[in-house]
C-alpha cells in the first residue's frame, strides 16, 4: 500500500522516470511511484509536466493544489481505475433509501462518538453529554442530532465564544486537515470503482465528491484534536504555519481503530472503503466498518 505523502513549499520542477517521481529543486530526488499516496503542492512556482500527471493519476496518487491562503482547493484523483468499474457503479446505483439511510445513521452516530471520545482525550467536560446523542440518531438523522452535537462540541472544545467558519488560525487550521482528509478519501473510493460525485447524504450537484464528504465525518475529530492541541495552544498570533500543515499532513501516519485493530489513518481509510464494498456487496450497513478515535500516536508498522 502507498504510505509515503510529498509536501512541495519550494520552487520545483516535476517530473517522471521508470516509474519515478522526479523532483528538481537544488538538489534532486527521486521516490517510486508505487510508494506515493498523496502530493500537496503549496508552491505555485512549481512546475509538472504533463507526463507526470498522467502518471500520478495512472498510480492513483492524489495530487493537491493550493489557494493563495495555502489552502487545498483542487485535487487530481484517478478516474476508471478499477478493474470493475461498471460493476461497481451498477452496485452504486442501485443502493436503496433506506439503506442510505442506515449508512448515514451510522457514519453520524461514530462522528459524535469520536467527538465525545475527543473532548475526553483533550481533557474538557461534555464528553458524556456528547456521548448521550449517540444512541439518538436515527436512520438518515432525520431529527438532526448531528447538528445539535456539533454546536455543544465545539464549545466545549474551545469555549462558548468559539464560532466555527470564522476566519482564524484554529479554523484554518481546520479547513486544511478536513481537505487533505476528504481528498485522501476520494482517492480510495475512486481506487475501489466508486463515482465520488454520488453521495449518500450530500447530493450537491456542483460537487464532485460528495460521496467523500459522507466518509468523512467520522474521522473530523481526529483533525480536530490535532488541531486543539497543536494549534490553539501554540500558534502564537502567527497564524497557521508551515509546521502546522506539515503535521497536519502527516495526520495520515497517526493510529486509529477500525475493527478491532489499531493501524494508521491511511489504512483505516482504505479498510473503511473496502468494507463498503462489502457492505453495499449485501446491502447491509452493518458490514460498514469505521474508524474509533485514540489518543494521537504515530505508526510505526505500515
Amino acid at each position: 500500500m502507498p504510505y509515503r505523502h510529498i509536501y512541495i513549499t519550494n520552487n520545483a520542477s516535476l517530473s517522471t522516470s521508470s516509474n519515478q517521481l522526479l523532483i528538481r529543486q537544488e538538489e534532486e530526488y527521486t521516490i517510486p511511484l508505487e510508494d506515493i499516496s498523496t502530493v500537496v503542492i503549496e508552491n505555485k512556482s512549481v512546475i509538472i509536466s504533463a507526463s507526470a500527471l498522467s502518471k500520478i493519476a495512472e498510480y492513483g496518487i492524489a495530487l493537491y493544489t493550493c489557494d493563495d491562503k495555502h489552502l487545498p482547493n483542487g485535487l487530481l484523483t484517478s478516474f476508471n481505475s478499477h478493474s470493475r468499474q461498471l460493476k461497481v457503479l451498477n452496485m452504486q446505483l442501485s443502493m436503496s433509501k433506506p439503506f442510505q439511510k442506515r449508512i448515514w445513521q451510522k457514519l453520524i452516530r461514530q462522528k459524535i462518538a469520536n467527538q465525545a471520545r475527543c473532548l475526553l482525550l483533550c481533557n474538557k467536560e461534555g464528553a458524556q453529554k456528547i456521548g448521550d446523542m449517540v444512541s439518538k440518531v436515527e436512520s438518515g438523522d432525520r431529527t438532526f442530532i448531528e447538528s445539535s452535537a456539533a454546536q455543544y462540541y465545539f464549545r466545549y472544545l474551545y469555549g462558548h465564544d468559539f464560532v466555527r467558519r470564522k476566519d482564524d488560525t484554529v479554523n484554518s487550521a481546520m479547513n486544511y486537515g478536513y481537505a487533505l482528509l476528504r481528498g485522501r478519501i476520494a482517492r480510495s473510493l475512486c481506487a475501489f470503482g466508486f463515482l465520488p460525485c454520488l453521495g449518500l447524504f450530500h447530493h450537491d450537484e456542483l460537487n464532485n465528491f460528495n460521496l467523500a464528504d459522507d466518509f468523512i465525518e467520522p474521522f473530523r475529530a481526529l483533525i480536530d484534536m490535532w488541531v486543539y492541541q497543536n494549534v490553539n495552544d501554540n500558534g502564537n498570533g502567527k497564524g497557521l504555519t508551515s509546521e502546522h500543515k506539515k503535521g497536519l499532513y502527516n495526520i495520515f501516519n497517526t493510529c486509529m481503530l477500525i475493527d478491532g485493530g489499531k493501524s494508521s489513518t491511511n489504512s483505516t481509510i482504505e479498510n473503511m472503503v473496502l468494507s463498503f464494498v462489502t457492505a453495499i456487496s449485501n446491502m447491509d450497513a452493518e458490514y460498514l466498518k469505521l474508524p474509533e478515535l485514540i489518543p494521537l500516536e504515530m505508526n510505526e508498522d505500515d
